[in-house]
């Protein structure tokens, strides 16, 4: 797949960007509407619709899972009031433990080498998003131990499925 991340953007510009760039899977990070959602969905792609735990209470969240049944999957992203994304903070797991979907979902927000398994173990997402994490500390790594690092994950989190 090839996924695009978008913020509050026009529909316009969305589908602009998605078809100079082949993409199939759009990532959506805003304030998006359901009609917004259900319009590109009925376009062809995948929807990944973000949302921000801790900036809303567990009713509200249940009510955002149910509110949007027209997505493929959610993203589980920790609420920053200065950031949409991208904090490098992880969001506390407990407020996600009871979260009930019948979609897939990615966690992301703060996960790095030190607390992924944990995440994995307690919420056992569909996958798991770990970008901040690695760019924060892409420079001070040796060459080419960023791949052994996430293959390394990669078999261990295999063995806490199974």
């Amino acid at each position: 797949s090839k996924v695009g991340l978008f913020l509050d953007e026009e529909e316009d510009t969305v589908l602009e960007v998605a078809a100079r760039c082949g993409l199939d899977t759009l990532q959506l990070h805003g304030q998006e509407s359901l009609s917004y959602c259900s319009d590109l969905r009925s376009r062809g792609f995948k929807i990944i619709k973000a949302i921000r735990i801790g900036e809303n209470s567990e009713e509200k969240l249940t009510y955002l899972l149910k509110h949007y049944q027209n997505v493929d999957a959610f993203l589980f992203d920790t609420y920053h009031p200065q950031k949409k994304g991208g904090s490098g903070l992880p969001f506390d797991w407990r407020l996600a433990e009871g979260l009930v979907t019948d979609r897939p979902v990615i966690l992301s927000g703060g996960l790095n080498e030190e607390n992924v398994l944990e995440a994995i173990m307690r919420l056992r997402p569909y996958a798991v998003d770990v970008s901040s994490g690695l760019e924060r500390n892409y420079l001070h790594r040796p060459q080419g131990e960023h791949c052994s690092w996430a293959s390394g994950k990669k078999d261990k989190a295999y063995s806490v499925g199974s």
